[in-house]
């Protein structure tokens, strides 16, 4: 789909069909998320699948947001009983 080249009016159905196989495996999939680092890319995903997407840094910020919590870290990355 090459990012801003699929978004192209004149190149859109190129796009999309060259797609075509992943967006049918992404709702075959039942998956309600998917992971991809290019955000003209996810635009395109979202639209033709209808399965939200995350850029890859997202998913890992919300890892290490829990295990932070798990362990008792404040934003700061004290423990509470540090903070």
């Amino acid at each position: 789909m090459a990012g801003t080249y699929g978004m192209k009016k004149e190149k859109f159905d190129i796009a999309t069909a060259v797609g075509k196989p992943l967006f049918d495996k992404m709702r075959a999939s039942g998956a309600t998320e998917a992971a991809c680092d290019s955000e003209t890319c996810r635009w395109q995903i979202e639209g033709a699948s209808g399965v939200r997407t995350k850029h890859p840094v997202e998913i890992l910020q919300a890892a290490y947001r829990v295990g932070d919590e798990a362990a008792g870290k404040t934003t700061n990355g004290k423990t509470s009983q540090e903070a």
